[in-house]
């Protein structure tokens, strides 16, 4: 019995000093004091230039590390992206691109009734604004345009530019005229 308990003991001790095992007892802690990383909140650099997007960056706590080696335009890309939490003191990368902004034009506008036209821009979420055109007062015909919006299959569309569509003039008689829809570009 002793004998047994003897081998079992020396087992141990070998494990431990070749660190199958630990013990912290045994030739001091070998205990590895943890830090604690702050998580903070990414800020969001789309849109930004690279001295703006540097800045912002470094106000918060984070490095900036370009990916594809250009810094003209503005962020088009960035990981980690907003709103995640990241470690203070990490990088967040960044894709510079074009600051030409894109759109897509919904379908349906040509042809349709102003309430039709704005709440086929409403559904694709798109900012508008209406206003009279101004240049007859018995033309009944709004001006669309839509505002930027990305392309979801990553193929820039170049922005139109600002061009009317007319919508065609309703057929009762005697109806207010319509005013022109103009779309907010936004930020």
């Amino acid at each position: 019995l002793l004998a047994t308990l003897l081998l079992l003991g020396f087992s141990i001790y070998l494990a431990a000093e070749l660190n199958f095992i630990h013990l912290p007892w045994l030739n001091g802690s070998n205990a590895t004091p943890t830090i604690a990383v702050q998580q903070i909140a990414v800020p969001d650099l789309r849109g930004k230039t690279y001295q703006a997007a540097l800045s912002a960056a470094t106000k918060t706590g984070f490095t900036l590390k370009v990916t594809n080696g250009i810094t003209t335009g503005v962020v088009i890309n960035q990981d980690p992206a907003p709103p995640l939490l990241a470690p203070k003191g990490s990088s967040i990368r960044v894709t510079f691109g074009s600051a030409t902004q894109t759109a897509i034009v919904p379908p349906n506008l040509v042809g349709n009734t102003l309430s039709g036209a704005e709440q086929i821009l409403t559904n694709a979420g798109l900012r508008y604004s209406t206003r009279p055109d101004g240049t007859d007062p018995n033309n009944n015909t709004p001006n669309i345009t839509p505002a930027p919006r990305p392309t979801p299959t990553n193929t820039p569309v170049p922005r139109p530019t600002p061009t009317n569509t007319p919508v065609p003039k309703p057929t009762p008689t005697n109806t207010p005229p319509i005013p022109t829809i103009t779309v907010d570009p936004g930020p």
